[in-house]
């Protein structure tokens, strides 16, 4: 269809003209319980990992969640902001990323369907700083132009202060007239509209379609599309180019006086580096100054701007206060790879704000510590059957005169009593488990809707090493993103200083390679062979770490005290880290666990057990001794970790906190 074509259809939908009243009417209601609703582009991106390459010399990609109204959602979301994502994905794997990606960004998805029939958009996107950024659109027939209004979606949209739309679904018919259908609905039951224009001409059939990098091509047709939506509008937000092309004028001062004369919206204009200016109705030009830092990535920048923006009009924030945040989270994000998962949190953002000197800001360490809070994925306790053991098994086998291939059948056994026991539980359960003896356990589980842990360091070896050759960042590269991290560490404090340097910076590449490809972490902490522990040394070695930048997502240590407990809170609290604590099990017998996790449930920073030889420990030397059938060692298993679950469940709703 021409565009030609397209306007026509776009015009037999508008609405009549707002009235007096709707044009005077407040933007939104501050009572409403949802702040945001975006409606439209939510695909995948898949960025570049050889940063300055062409895309035709790539050789391999990072899976993000793109799409303007997408990114402006997550974005919105971690500032704090009530957010709901309407639109379409597949109903296929890719769609899946998708929606558990909003979800746990927290964006409600009760508006986003599953389309059997379109599958998720797609963008393969270059980075080449400062000022390269190819990208590729897939967008024929995706699912979230597809986007229509639902029976229900009317009470949704009456519930929130603002609805986000963008110009790219103005840019097919069929989406062009459910986009107005939508706004009508939002504008009737009082709700603001907010414009991003979000202008690419290859998705207006404008250009080549692998330009997808290209900003601006005049077009009088895609002008008059977007005139027709201008009327209705609150707050209207886009670069220099996106507004010439929205105003009908190739210079932009000219492009915003016509915007003017069209829209009662306060009009905000992206400049970049420049920062940005805002058009209030009845008031002149309001210039504000952005933040000078590094570039790494543009794309992305000017949705991380809307949501800084929206922080703050939705909050009744004064122009200077939206402009700020918007300025300042753009420039954070312009430093970063990636859209989505480069948004920052309020968190951040203030922080970066009050620093004087953006460049080092950007770059610091602290930001760095701050973003790594907000990739971290939200999780509850973890109540974890640990049998990742090689060592133990080993010597088990061999005094057993076992053949060590063995220890995987055994290990298989275990995970099937874990797998009754989870049944029994009906909740979520959690298990670290070897690559070593527990590969094909681990090919199965990855399907599951388990939590799994890895370990990734050689057994027993101490200073630590690796299971695999060389560096570490290749290793994790190729494990499923899901699998968390597991880490064991012998630190003592009669340790040379030798020793505990090596450690150190074993942790520090640990926790580099985990941050780059955001893997949740746990470190263990034991001491060395035949040395123990004195009270308080475990909460000084951690504090220590802490310091020095050590910040796992939780730290595995030996059964602590009430004592210790407190120690270790204070330390982790010195170091203002929101790491939280899972104790180890070492062999206990299971009756002693039920004190310790009513200590451990009386602490915030308690997230849980990893035990393991206390559940298969007894199975395990029967097995070897070869007085163990397959279903007795699944039964005691099974048995054995439903008691230590429904025990921590008791400890915890002791505190009244839910597990």
């Amino acid at each position: 269809m021409t565009l030609v074509e397209n306007r026509r259809t776009f015009q037999s939908t508008r609405t009549d003209s707002p009235s007096a009243s709707e044009q005077t009417r407040r933007p939104f209601e501050a009572t409403r319980p949802i702040d945001l609703i975006c409606l439209g582009r939510v695909a995948v991106d898949l960025y570049s990992e050889q940063i300055g390459s062409p895309l035709s010399e790539t050789q391999s990609f990072r899976m993000y969640l793109g799409g303007s109204p997408g990114n402006v959602a997550i974005g919105a979301s971690r500032l704090g902001l009530d957010v709901e994502m309407f639109s379409r994905v597949g109903a296929d794997e890719l769609g899946r990323f998708l929606r558990e990606t909003l979800e746990r960004e927290r964006v409600g998805t009760r508006m986003l369907a599953d389309d059997p029939d379109h599958l998720s958009g797609l963008v393969i996107l270059g980075v080449a700083p400062p000022d390269r950024f190819p990208l590729i659109f897939y967008r024929e027939n995706c699912a979230d132009m597809e986007t229509r209004p639902g029976p229900h979606d009317g009470a949704v949209l009456a519930d929130a202060k603002a609805l986000l739309v963008t110009g790219t679904g103005l840019s097919k018919p069929s989406t062009a007239d459910a986009t107005i259908q939508i706004v009508r609905e939002a504008r009737d039951s009082g709700t603001a509209i907010v414009l991003d224009v979000d202008y690419r001409p290859v998705l207006w059939g404008l250009g080549s379609k692998g330009d997808g990098e290209t900003r601006y091509r005049e077009s009088s047709e895609v002008t008059a599309i977007y005139a027709r939506l201008l009327p209705h509008i609150d707050l209207l937000v886009g670069t220099e180019e996106e507004l010439r092309i929205a105003g009908g004028d190739d210079d932009v001062e000219t492009a915003i006086g016509k915007l003017r004369a069209t829209t009662g919206a306060t009009i905000v204009c992206k400049r970049g580096v420049d920062g940005c200016s805002v058009f209030a109705p009845g008031e002149e030009e309001k210039r504000f100054p952005g933040r000078a830092v590094e570039v790494l990535n543009v794309l992305g920048a000017g949705d991380a701007f809307l949501a800084g923006f929206l922080r703050g009009w939705l909050r009744g924030e004064p122009v200077e206060t939206c402009a700020a945040w918007a300025n300042a989270n753009g420039a954070i994000v312009v430093s970063r790879h990636g859209c989505a998962p480069a948004m920052a949190t309020f968190e951040e953002l203030t922080w970066f704000i009050a620093q004087n000197d953006p460049v080092g800001a950007a770059r610091s360490t602290e930001l760095a510590r701050l973003h790594r809070r907000a990739g971290r994925s939200a999780s509850g306790d973890l109540l974890i059957l640990a049998f990742d053991h090689r060592v133990q098994f080993e010597h088990a086998a061999d005094e057993a005169g076992v053949a060590r291939r063995e220890i995987s059948r055994l290990k298989r056994w275990i995970f099937e009593g874990f797998e009754r026991a989870s049944v029994s539980l009906d909740r979520r359960c959690s298990i670290l488990i070897d690559p070593v003896y527990g590969s094909e356990i681990l090919a199965e589980a990855s399907h599951r809707d388990i939590t799994i842990g890895v370990p990734v360091e050689a057994a027993g070896s101490m200073p630590t090493r690796w299971i695999g050759e060389g560096p570490l960042y290749p290793q994790l590269l190729t494990r499923p993103a899901r699998w968390f991290v597991k880490a064991l560490f012998h630190l003592h404090q009669q340790q040379s200083e030798d020793v505990r340097r090596v450690q150190l910076e074993r942790m520090h590449e640990l926790q580099s390679a985990c941050d780059s490809l955001e893997r949740d972490l746990m470190i263990e902490i034991v001491q060395p062979a035949g040395l123990s522990f004195a009270t308080g040394e475990v909460s000084r070695i951690v504090g220590e770490l802490a310091a020095a930048g050590i910040e796992p997502q939780w730290w595995k240590i030996p059964v602590p005290t009430e004592d210790e407990w407190r120690a270790v809170e204070r330390v982790l609290d010195d170091a203002a880290s929101d790491a939280r604590v899972v104790i180890l099990g070492g062999g206990s017998a299971l009756d002693t666990f039920g004190d310790a996790f009513r200590v451990a449930a009386a602490s915030p920073r308690a997230a849980g057990f990893a035990v393991g030889r206390s559940v298969f420990g007894d199975a395990m030397q029967a097995f070897f001794g070869g007085r163990a059938e397959h279903e007795a060692v699944v039964e005691q298993v099974a048995s054995r970790y439903v008691r230590l679950v429904l025990a921590w469940q008791a400890a915890v709703s002791v505190r009244g906190v839910s597990s």
